[in-house]
């Protein structure tokens, strides 16, 4: 008699068996996820609300200088916001989501790049809105958030790029000069500007108390007409939400700016005035060396300048 071949093959169905349950399973809990994570009445005892946001000024639109290494924080007040699961979000200006920012309610833009940005909060139940459940992949855009969720308005944070005035210096590197104003004589100097970043760009030229005398494209000047005193050159970089007008100092300006170092110009101021014999006239005729007194007196007229002072006669002779 021949021995009975024994078979292994019951032990082969109950493993593939098995495997198949384990399998089934699997895809019946993803399928219950992503069942869950569709379905609009999820936790619908829990309600959903975004809520309201703004800056502590309560606006929703803010401008930044950014790139500058100064931190520049928008600090946000949320109000209203309802649900089992919260969550901010910051996006470009097409809804594209950029970051999902662990804490808070204080968000730091200066190492953003340039550009508009929108802060968002979201409130959502059950799996999480901004992972597709099945595929288990970062969304890109807010447009594809699927679940019970709910997003607040937004604040648009424009982002500027901080310009800089650069550094400027005479020709021979010095950040002083001194000259004779007012002698008929120019002054003039060029000025030299490195380092310079911006959309715009002006010279300014101020007294020492920072109120604007003047300003200029060129990076030429001559001081020759403007008196005795001190003034001080800037070179100012500037952006788009900076505005000049009706500013009278430095000090006022507001937005994205930078100012440079100063060149310091001190003018020495020189003005004789204007001289007349009583009564104006500039000629007098006298018969000298008859023993009798030829006095007469000399008035100054107009503004005189200078540190020092005296008569001066001069003799020509007819021949």
């Amino acid at each position: 008699m021949k021995e009975k071949v024994h078979s292994n093959v019951p032990n082969l169905i109950f493993k593939n068996v098995s495997k198949i349950k384990i399998f089934s399973l699997v895809l019946i809990l993803l399928s219950l996820n992503y069942a869950i994570a569709q379905n609009p009445n999820a936790n619908e005892n829990a309600t959903v609300d975004g809520g309201v946001i703004s800056t502590i000024d309560g606006q929703t639109y803010m401008e930044v200088c950014v790139g500058d290494g100064v931190p520049d924080f928008v600090e946000v007040l949320l109000s209203e916001a309802s649900g089992r699961l919260k969550q901010w979000i910051i996006t470009d200006g097409d809804n594209n989501i950029f970051m999902l920012p662990e804490e808070g309610s204080i968000f730091d833009f200066d190492e953003f790049e340039s550009g508009n940005w929108k802060i968002w909060h979201l409130s959502y139940n059950g799996i999480k809105p901004l992972v597709d459940p099945f595929w288990h992949k970062h969304l890109q855009n807010l447009s594809d958030l699927k679940g019970k969720y709910d997003l607040s308005n937004s604040i648009e944070i424009k982002a500027i790029k901080q310009p800089k005035g650069g550094d400027i210096s005479l020709a021979d590197g010095a950040t002083e000069i001194e000259i004779c104003a007012g002698d008929g004589v120019s002054d003039l100097f060029d000025v030299t500007l490195v380092g310079a970043e911006g959309p715009n760009m002006l010279w300014v030229i101020t007294d020492t108390d920072a109120n604007i005398l003047g300003t200029s494209n060129e990076s030429s000047f001559d001081f020759e007409d403007a008196g005795g005193g001190i003034c001080l050159i800037w070179h100012l970089s500037y952006a788009e939400n900076v505005s000049l007008d009706g500013i009278t100092n430095a000090n006022d300006l507001t937005g994205c700016f930078d100012l440079s170092n100063s060149i310091s110009v001190i003018r020495n101021g020189v003005d004789a005035g204007d001289i007349e014999i009583e009564g104006g006239a500039t000629e007098i005729e006298i018969c000298a060396g008859d023993g009798i007194s030829d006095a007469f007196e000399v008035n100054i007229v107009g503004d005189t300048e200078g540190a020092n002072f005296a008569w001066v006669i001069t003799v020509s002779y007819t021949h």
